[in-house]
């Protein structure tokens, strides 16, 4: 009878640790989730000029980063240590950069693995140095001292990672997404829902940026969007645009060369009754 009586409770008490453990396991699940519906573009401050998302990051270091040329465009605007940590992570979920006059604000979404991975990543980096511990609205804040006098900081709030060279921006990034709205302008606003989430990146880039100021075809547009992928050796960006005409490309093309050399931009054009629909490839060739 003991013997029976001590089996039941083994019994019992094996049930109990693996309800326990499946409860736990949901209770994770559930966070990451809660995590990833966390809207990256609710951190954008207002004065941003100009976003890049990384929808695919695999794709975008393989197919992108690990081409010298591209690079070397991509490293024109984007701080390295952004780059680093999207080549040396190869899980990393969506990335979205915004572009302001302060500097450049990075966001994901970053569940532990993702956390951890970034984390001992920059201990790397910047060994042998420690962060600085900050605390505002109830979000710690940590900076690495960096060369030329600037500091490197992130905060890690839920779910969400976020990190720039600018103080500023990093808190004006806590306080946007504690505040849980989007504040970007309505016009880049409806330009980011026209784009493909499947292709590796997508961009809506500053006309002003590009130096395009008094153009009659511009007709008060501040942004032009794309989705940008690698075809058949070659960096293309497909657009879609209510108008488009041989000033409105000589003049992209010339903004472009001036200020990224290795890109040679060819378009193609196609329509329909709603728009015109634009591929701009640039070859991806030795002589670049």
């Amino acid at each position: 009878m003991k013997t029976y009586l001590k089996e039941i409770i083994i019994s019992l008490a094996a049930i109990l640790l693996m309800v326990l453990a499946i409860i736990a396991y949901l209770k994770v699940v559930k966070n990451e989730q809660s995590n990833l519906e966390t809207d990256l573009y609710t951190l954008i401050p207002t004065n941003v000029s100009s976003l890049l998302t990384v929808n695919r990051p695999d794709i975008f270091n393989r197919m992108m980063l690990r081409v010298p040329v591209l690079h070397d465009v991509f490293a024109t605007e984007i701080p390295e240590i952004f780059l680093t940590l999207i080549e040396r992570d190869h899980q990393m979920p969506q990335v979205v950069f915004s572009f302001h006059p302060q500097g450049v604000l990075c966001g994901m979404q970053a569940g532990r693995a993702t956390r951890s991975s970034i984390e001992n990543l920059l201990k790397n980096m910047f060994k042998p140095y420690s962060p600085q511990k900050q605390t505002m609205y109830g979000i710690d804040f940590y900076y690495y001292p960096d060369t030329e006098s600037r500091f490197f900081g992130y905060y890690f709030h839920q779910g969400v990672w976020v990190g720039s060279y600018s103080r500023k921006l990093l808190e004006r990034a806590a306080g946007q997404q504690l505040s849980g709205k989007i504040v970007l302008p309505p016009e880049m606003r409806n330009l980011l829902s026209t784009l493909d989430t499947n292709s590796p990146a997508n961009i809506i880039y500053s006309t002003l940026d590009l130096g395009l100021y008094d153009n009659d075809w511009l007709m008060g547009n501040r942004w032009l969007a794309g989705d940008l992928f690698a075809s058949e050796g070659s960096f293309c960006c497909y657009s879609r645009m209510p108008y488009f005409n041989e000033e409105m490309r000589d003049s992209i093309v010339a903004r472009i060369a001036q200020r990224y050399p290795s890109l040679q931009p060819s378009f193609q054009a196609t329509s329909d009754n709603t728009a015109i629909f634009i591929t701009a490839c640039s070859p991806l060739s030795e002589s670049n």
